[in-house]
Order: structure tokens, then C-alpha cells, then sequence
């Protein structure tokens, strides 16, 4: 969680993240005993996070298969009463059709907008002016959902009198 506007955009707690090197973590300030290691592991466990080492992290990192999430409509009238405007009206919606085509695609996961797996605890700033943070690993969870991440369809069919 960031404490300070890092960015420099006005707000707090949107800073995209540096994906440290594994030569790097040991290197930076942690606030408890153990930390480095345990993200470490966190790194080497997220398929996004360690082919981008020592890169900016991208806005939406990680959540990369829902770029691949889109729904189809298709629906036809039929028209059984000019003279009053009645009709009948049957129709398809398929959503996520990119999962149908690629079970890898459309997944789904329940976080908010920002996962934060750091916490910067405090800032020390030596005589030089140089500000050195002091992180707190706190792993955060994103929940897959299995429903939403599955393709579906649904018919129906609507009378207008």
C-alpha cells in the first residue's frame, strides 16, 4: 500500500510496480525477517511476474486473459401482426466466446483493481537526501472465478403485443 504519491499523479496507492531481479530482493530494506524470501517465492510463482524481471509491471498485470472476453448477440424478429406491431422475437446471447475458442482465454478473477503485495511500512531518508523504503510482504489473493471464466449461452424468445 502506498503510503506517499510515488507517481507523482495525485493519488495514492496506483503506482504500477519495478519486478525486482532475484539479485535485487535481498538487497532491498524489509521490515520483517523472512520477507525477502516469501516474495521471492511469489515472484517465481506468477508466470507474469518472473519473465518481468527487473521490467515496470504493466497497469493490469497479471490479469492478461481478459483481454480475450467478449459476448454475441444475435436475435431475429418475427412478425405475426402488421396492423398492431405484434412480433415475436428469438434470440442467442453466447458470452465469453473467446474462452469456447481457447480454454486459456476469457478467465476470469475476482480482485479489486489493484493487488498490492507490498507494503511500504516507512521511508528513511539519509544525509544526502537519498529516501530508502522499508517493505512489508502482505500476500494478497485473487480468486479465479470458474463460472464467469466458462463460456455460456442462453436462448430465449420475447413477445411484443
Amino acid at each position: 500500500k502506498e503510503s506517499s504519491d510515488f507517481n507523482g499523479d495525485g493519488y495514492k496507492g496506483n503506482s504500477v510496480m519495478y519486478i525486482p531481479t532475484a539479485e535485487e530482493v535481498p538487497q532491498m530494506k524489509w521490515a520483517k525477517a523472512g520477507d525477502a524470501a516469501k516474495f521471492e517465492n511469489y515472484i517465481r510463482n506468477d508466470l507474469y511476474l518472473r519473465s518481468h524481471r527487473g521490467q515496470w509491471s504493466t497497469r493490469y498485470a497479471g490479469l492478461a486473459p481478459f483481454e480475450h472476453h467478449f459476448d454475441l448477440h444475435v436475435g431475429q424478429d418475427f412478425i405475426y401482426n402488421r396492423a398492431r406491431g405484434s412480433k415475436i422475437q428469438v434470440f442467442a446471447d453466447m458470452m465469453n466466446i473467446g474462452n469456447l475458442i481457447n480454454r486459456n482465454w476469457g478467465l476470469n478473477y475476482n480482485a479489486s483493481y489493484n493487488v498490492q503485495v507490498l507494503t511500504v511500512s516507512g521511508v528513511s531518508t539519509n544525509a544526502d537526501g537519498n529516501a530508502t523504503p522499508t517493505y512489508l510482504y502482505d500476500p494478497r489473493t485473487i480468486n479465479f472465478s470458474d463460472f464467469y471464466s466458462r463460456w455460456r449461452c442462453q436462448l430465449g424468445a420475447r413477445i411484443t403485443f
